[in-house]
């Protein structure tokens, strides 16, 4: 397919429907930070067997896709340097502005994209209830901002000739980092992408991310630093052919687009009020209301042996609606998925549990795999 006009996103691969279903599931992928959608090429072979029309999405700044304007990019900080903590509270404030407006401009972006596929793929209506039809969008490390865009934003989306809220029926949360969800950080928390130094070695950062850790079941048992020795880490053991179809640096280097909104959104706390303005449920609202999203599943799934941020984000999660049961707070549903043994590369190393823990259903998950 092609992507709809003006979301400026690019299909890096469409494997069509699958021939002959009629209650086919489209899942949606958006990528993370520097990997592109290459890197989810592994999960393409088991389209159809697990009746799927699988649709991998670059965003913009990434390959195929429509680099950002001259305006878009003014409203994320000039450089890192900009971003130092000593500013003024107003100054701060102000760039927390400008990088809530940028997310919610990608938030109705995204969502234009998922009408423009509804529209133009003839996708089946989405059954909750049997766990078919309809999209299951998936958002990957930097890319749950994105899903979280979504959620955030859909009651200020308006788009007359689709109601979304038929279609689109899970929006998975995949693998993301902690301070993507704006949580309290840990004492001794490291993260090589939050404090970038020029005299770093990316690939530095890309083993640490792509490694094995494990983690014990406390704060002072998250392994911080170090992967294990057990599985060499998942870019080790790309080959340099692999990486040139999957990995594009420019947007998370020095300047980059991604290293900006990160290190941006995460000082200024823009990324907290995100994941609450997509997790809070407004009150009551017209019947019928196309861009009601209140009843789309929100599933976080993490990765046991990724890097501490996805374990410590799931933890977070389970304690704020933990809280927001006591409180009686109204939140939308949300389930949490532990892939067991997997780290934050689980949909190159073994798609098929990936596949799976995207969309099997909350009540058909297999022991060893994952559970909620």
């Amino acid at each position: 397919m092609r992507p709809p006009s003006a979301t400026g996103l690019f299909v890096f691969h469409d494997t069509g429907p699958p021939r002959g279903s009629r209650d086919y599931t489209t899942l949606v992928i958006v990528h993370g930070h520097s990997w592109h959608s290459g890197v989810f090429a592994p999960l393409l072979p088991y389209a159809r067997q697990t009746n799927t029309r699988i649709i991998l999405v670059n965003r913009r700044d990434y390959p195929g896709a429509a680099p950002y304007t001259a305006s878009e990019l003014a409203l994320l900080p000039l450089s890192v340097e900009d971003l130092d903590l000593t500013q003024e509270p107003d100054e701060l404030e102000g760039v927390k502005v400008s990088i809530a407006f940028f997310m919610k401009h990608r938030g109705h972006e995204l969502l234009r994209f998922l009408t423009g596929v509804v529209r133009d793929c003839n996708v089946p209506q989405g059954d909750p209830r049997r766990n078919a039809g309809g999209i299951v969008l998936v958002g990957w490390s930097l890319g749950v901002l994105w899903a979280n865009a979504v959620l955030a934003h859909a009651a200020s989306f308006h788009h007359d000739d689709v109601n979304l809220s038929r279609y689109l029926r899970r929006v998975v949360l995949y693998d993301g980092a902690s301070f993507l969800f704006g949580f309290p950080r840990p004492d001794n928390a490291f993260n090589p992408y939050l404090d970038p130094r020029p005299d770093a070695d990316s690939d530095d950062r890309y083993d640490w991310v792509s490694g094995y850790f494990t983690h014990g079941d406390t704060l002072e048992t998250l392994s911080m630093h170090t992967p294990a020795r057990d599985r060499p880490p998942t870019m080790a053991r790309m080959t340099s052919a692999e990486l040139a179809r999957c990995l594009h640096r420019a947007p998370g280097d020095e300047g980059g687009s991604d290293e900006l909104l990160v290190v941006g959104g995460h000082r200024t706390g823009a990324f907290g009020d995100l994941w609450q303005a997509a997790l809070e449920l407004a009150g009551p609202v017209a019947v019928g209301d196309r861009n009601d999203l209140r009843e789309v599943e929100v599933r976080v799934v993490w990765c046991d042996r990724s890097t501490w941020e996805a374990t410590h984000a799931a933890w977070c999660v389970a304690a704020e609606l933990e809280g927001a049961r006591e409180k009686g707070r109204l939140v939308r549903k949300v389930t949490l998925a532990r892939v067991w043994g997997a780290n934050h590369f689980v949909h190159w190393d073994d798609p098929e549990i990936a596949l799976q823990a995207f969309l099997c259903d909350t009540g058909e998950t297999e022991e060893g795999v994952y559970d909620t």
